[in-house]
């Protein structure tokens, strides 16, 4: 039996996974919930639980997080795009470091057919936007009749195959690459946004395919972030700057540095291990950022034996 004692103020939980007759992994998740403040980010009194089935906020469904592990770090964002109600575009930014990410807005479009010319129509002034894979490029396209789901995002819109038939009046992605524009109907371009990954988006799969690994994928399959939004490594003390959220129009913050020990005890050996960060969610409405950390270790597993994970702030 293993078990897990959490003597920080962080959420954390403890998942156990048998390989084979004698071989178990262990997987220690470390949720830390900040309130961001005047540049500052707090530990939170009220922290956010790990996540052991989905959940579903403002709209976005969040997957368990009681994985074994991740390829990177995701970098998510669960907001809306701030307009100032006049004009129909604006942009929503995350830079860490020397990395960054942004997207352009637009308020609602529609494709119009003049002579043998498709433009869209302008943008309509907005006061925010929901940054969704709803808002995104993709959705449902149809072929006499027959419904095609876009393979990265079947949730979202623009995606049209018979110009003909429906191109006219078909709405176009709120949310846009600015590498990567739609200009006209039937284009195809890759999805963006800085929500989580639907399960099924072929962006998720084809990201972690490697025919190496057993069953033909890597541990990737378990990040949630567009795979452009992933980070190799974070350890904290990172710039973060946010720029174009509702609750966030500007803001600039240090990632949180926290000195947090694993510590199993199996038989008379001891180990220690430190949590990595592998994924950051920004909630900018609620001024909220949350950190998850995870160590992964095996163990030799014995019916009945008991064992013990500790999680501490190291001294």
């Amino acid at each position: 039996m293993l078990t897990l004692v959490n003597e920080t103020n962080h959420a954390a939980d403890l998942v156990r996974l048998t390989l084979d007759g004698d071989t178990a992994v262990g997987v220690v998740i470390v949720k830390s919930t900040y309130e961001l403040d005047r540049g500052r980010a707090w530990l939170s009194a009220r922290q956010r639980l790990v996540l052991r089935r989905p959940k579903m906020e403002d709209g976005i469904t969040l997957e368990p997080e009681t994985v074994l592990g991740k390829m990177a770090a995701d970098v998510l964002v669960l907001g809306a795009a701030a307009g100032d109600g006049r004009s129909g575009i604006s942009l929503v930014a995350v830079h860490i470091d020397e990395w960054s990410i942004q997207a352009l807005v637009f308020g609602d479009r529609f494709w119009r057919r003049s002579f043998l010319h498709w433009r869209a129509t302008e943008p309509k002034s907005f006061s925010q936007i929901p940054v969704t894979w709803a808002t995104a490029f993709g959705g449902v396209a149809r072929f006499r009749e027959t419904p095609i789901p876009h393979p990265s995002n079947p949730e979202g819109k623009g995606y049209v195959v018979d110009l003909d038939a429906h191109g006219e009046g078909t709405a176009l992605p709120n949310i846009e690459d600015p590498s990567d524009r739609l200009e006209q109907p039937g284009q195809l371009v890759c999805p963006l946004s800085f929500a989580p990954l639907p399960t099924s988006s072929a962006l998720r799969v084809d990201a972690a395919r490697d025919d190496s690994k057993p069953g033909g994928v890597s541990k990737a399959i378990y990040n949630v972030a567009h795979p452009r939004h992933r980070i190799a490594e974070l350890h904290g003390g990172e710039r973060c700057e946010v720029r174009g959220w509702v609750g966030m129009p500007v803001d600039v913050f240090e990632l949180p540095r926290e000195r947090l020990v694993v510590e199993v005890h199996a038989e008379s050996q001891r180990f220690e291990f430190s949590p990595q960060i592998d994924t950051l969610c920004l909630l900018p409405s609620k001024r909220q950022l949350v950190v998850t950390r995870r160590s992964t270790f095996t163990y030799h597993y014995v019916r009945g034996a008991t064992r013990s994970v500790r999680l501490r702030a190291r001294r």
